[in-house]
């Protein structure tokens, strides 16, 4: 479905409201922007977006559009996008920010269009505070705590390394190497009481659209897709980029990428398969379909092969939150085992704690 200008302003509602409370910075440039698509006068850059061919809100399409233009600025160095987005050394100013934004697009119009083909790639490494309970939840109810870590949706691979960071709950405990470069803190509302220490000894991941870690145009990418107001996340992705272990991430589409990962039965290892906030990106055949896959192969699996299925996506009980859902094999049992944001803050343990 391409971008005509209903869906343009469907997919404009969307972002809007992940945008609430996220920073007036994107705020206010969506609101504008969602003025000059209601105008529906001859704008190049909204006539850009309304051909855009597809699906406005599948594709995030006005988050890629703010990200291309972010990445113009941080290919100049210096741009008076600078002075009002913090993450760049300025100060939050939104009235200055709309009144750059837009003229500053048009500027580089030929730049942002070829950036617009870009996928989005978050790459929010603070999911692996809740992610890496997940994991530690799977090795528990296993038995085993050698972890063969497959990731789909990799984007860079960040999360691959959830066991390279810290996650610290002041009081209440952490899990992982205390020296880590990225220190994961304050996520957890309500910790786990306890979690299961586990080593990977094997990470792979794909993506439609992977990125390199060796490449030195990746950490520009994924910074251009931070929200300018958001210094801590910025800097949470720095210390990510230093703590992550490189993967070379597969460029192929899921279902077909994980049937062949779990072809076999892998003896010794707990093979996970991983996601966050992914499947909002798949058709619903395609997610359909994934899902059978790992279904299919957990009825393979057995006491020394078992497989995990670690997933923190959209809650369909609370939509603007996440959920982190566990199912291990042999059994075939889920597991709700905590909410949160998105982005993994205010993570709730929600696990039955029976069995502990």
């Amino acid at each position: 479905m391409a971008a005509d200008s209903a869906s343009l302003a469907e997919g404009l509602v969307w972002q809007a409201k992940l945008a609430e409370g996220r920073g007036p910075t994107y705020e206010a440039i969506i609101a504008d922007l969602a003025t000059r698509i209601a105008a529906n006068n001859d704008d190049p850059i909204v006539a850009a977006l309304r051909s855009d061919p597809h699906d406005p809100i599948r594709s995030a399409l006005i988050l890629r559009y703010l990200a291309a233009v972010q990445r113009v600025a941080l290919r100049l160095g210096d741009s008076p996008l600078h002075r009002c987005y913090p993450t760049l050394g300025g100060v939050t100013d939104p009235a200055q920010a709309v009144a750059t934004f837009h003229p500053f697009a048009l500027a580089h119009r030929d730049q942002v269009l070829a950036g617009l083909r870009a996928t989005v790639q978050t790459n929010e490494t603070g999911r692996a505070a809740v992610l890496s309970a997940g994991v530690a939840r799977a090795a528990e109810l296993t038995g085993v705590s050698s972890v063969r870590l497959l990731d789909v949706g990799s984007s860079a691979g960040l999360n691959l390394s959830l066991d390279q960071y810290r996650v610290d709950n002041g009081p209440a405990g952490g899990w992982g190497p205390i020296d880590s470069p990225l220190v994961l803190a304050g996520f957890w509302d309500r910790p786990p009481p306890a979690t299961m220490a586990f080593t990977v000894v094997e990470r792979a991941g794909c993506d439609l659209n992977p990125l390199n870690l060796a490449d030195p145009n990746t950490a520009a990418h994924l910074r251009s897709f931070v929200w300018p107001d958001d210094v801590v996340r910025a800097a949470r992705l720095e210390a990510a980029l230093a703590a992550a272990v490189p993967v070379d991430i597969d460029g192929e589409e899921a279902v077909a990428w994980t049937r062949r990962q779990l072809q076999e039965p892998q003896p010794g290892v707990l093979t996970v398969v991983m996601h966050s906030v992914a499947l909002v990106y798949f058709s619903d055949a395609d997610a359909a379909a994934f899902m059978t896959t790992i279904a299919e192969a957990g009825s393979r699996a057995t006491t020394n092969a078992p497989i995990a299925h670690v997933s923190f996506e959209v809650s369909q009980e609370a939509p603007t939150m996440a959920d982190l859902n566990v199912t291990t094999w042999p059994g075939g049992r889920p597991e709700l085992c905590s909410r949160s944001t998105p982005h993994g803050l205010h993570a709730q343990w929600m696990a039955d704690d029976a069995h502990r």
